[in-house]
């Protein structure tokens, strides 16, 4: 099942836009008294809907044919590629999405068509513009930013390729890369290189995974695990501590009268953060003898 965005040459394009091979902004109807619009934003979590809306008509800008939502394989975008892209929650895209198709804004289809001269495919016109200058991409070798601080650079199939690499951990091996990223100010020329198997990011997910008794992948074995040094733990203590410094900073400003309650999360990733302290406090020691 393939969807597309009802009217998208009608509502989202106009003379400057069909110039454009490729779309770094979007035309968006600013009406605000329609039927669909108050019929959406009324209900229970329509702010929620309306935002999950704006972001599914940005990819579908990027998608070819232009308003609908394929990939670029023309396998058609589901949940997890949205959540992904959109960074949404599929908690939130789900409910918003049938919202969306029963007030009729979004559409779906079966066969969908990947030729140009459609109604939904003006970016057949390649053009020139000062927004997009006729710019062709194929939109998998562009990069996504990931992590809390959105250090971490990667393409899509990249993203796709560590997914095989780390399962349901790829994330937690994001995190570990733009923490070091976001307080060591280090470049890398590819990130998605420093990832791969075997690298220091890879392991530190493992040795991760394993201090948590997670069982979704397996710690390398001593055989094909190569052991870690004085300086690298050192590098990692020295990222933990102003990270840790930083958390601190926002659990005992004034306007955090209550730590826990203000501030649940942070409270929480101080705790996980002062737990691997110790850890490599321990690898140290072992490293020592």
């Amino acid at each position: 099942m393939t969807y597309k965005i009802k009217d998208w040459d009608k509502h989202f394009e106009n003379n400057r836009t069909r110039e454009l091979k490729r779309l770094l902004w979007v035309p968006f109807p600013n009406k605000q008294d329609g039927d669909g619009y108050t019929e959406l934003i009324m209900q229970k979590d329509g702010a929620a809907y309306f935002g999950s809306w704006c972001a599914i008509c940005q990819v579908a800008s990027k998608c070819d044919p232009r308003g609908t939502l394929l990939r670029d394989s023309k396998k058609p975008h589901d949940l997890t590629s949205l959540s992904r892209i959109t960074r949404i929650p599929i908690k939130v895209l789900r409910p918003a999405i049938e919202r969306l198709l029963n007030i009729g804004w979004l559409e779906s289809y079966d066969n969908p068509a990947g030729e140009c001269g459609i109604k939904t495919a003006p970016d057949c016109v390649e053009g020139k513009g000062r927004e997009g200058k006729g710019i062709e991409g194929n939109g998998r070798n562009e990069k996504a930013s990931y992590g809390e601080f959105k250090n971490v650079k990667l393409s899509t199939d990249e993203y796709e390729k560590l997914k095989e690499i780390y399962g349901d951990k790829l994330q937690d091996g994001i995190e570990i890369l733009d923490t070091y990223l976001e307080t060591k100010g280090k470049k890398y020329k590819s990130h998605y290189a420093v990832m791969k198997k075997d690298g220091w990011v890879y392991e530190r997910t493992q040795e991760n995974a394993g201090n948590t008794g997670s069982t979704s992948k397996t710690k390398p074995t001593s055989s094909n695990h190569k052991p870690v040094t004085i300086w690298e733990l050192k590098q990692r203590m020295e990222a933990i501590d102003e990270l840790i410094s930083s958390l601190k900073s926002v659990l005992t400003s004034s306007y955090a009268a209550d730590n826990k309650k203000a501030h649940p999360k942070e409270f929480a990733k101080l705790q996980e953060l002062k737990s691997q302290r110790m850890d490599i406090l321990k690898q140290m020691g072992e490293c020592g003898k």
